[in-house]
């Protein structure tokens, strides 16, 4: 199902564009969409769509995903596509969705991004010790 939001940009939901590629793409095109989110599976559905050069995507001003970073492939394809600034984050239901984000001036592919005010983030081990940067 699309649903809009309060910002005026639509959300697609994975379960449906999985199904319908065309009837988002339609939806998109004609509402002039701002904002798409997913995961990575439904962006690939979008690029793989056969007459996706026939939408106008003119009004996309940014992508967003959750759930884990992109595939680099997958990124590189969407930035060259869409032209747009591409944010990944992190998050889950118990922390109020999003955790992390890279900003907007500052996007690194296959990375969720940094912890947002007021979040804090560590990595641990089996025993629940705290792992340095880079393990």
């Amino acid at each position: 199902m699309t649903t809009p939001n309060e910002y005026g940009s639509f959300e697609i939901k994975y379960q449906i564009i999985f199904k319908n590629v065309s009837k988002h793409l339609e939806c998109f095109n004609r509402h002039g969409v701002t904002i798409i989110g997913g995961v990575a599976p439904a962006f690939q559905d979008i690029l793989a769509a056969p007459d996706l050069d026939t939408y106008n995507f003119s009004r996309l001003k940014r992508i967003t995903s959750g759930g884990a970073s992109f595939p680099v492939a997958l990124y590189q394809q969407l930035k060259e596509k869409f032209q747009v600034p591409i944010l990944e984050m992190y998050g889950m239901t118990e922390n109020a969705a999003t955790l992390t984000s890279n900003p907007l001036h500052l996007q690194k592919p296959e990375s969720v991004g940094c912890a947002l005010d007021g979040m804090s983030v560590r990595v641990v081990n089996n025993c629940g010790r705290q792992l340095p940067p880079e393990k």
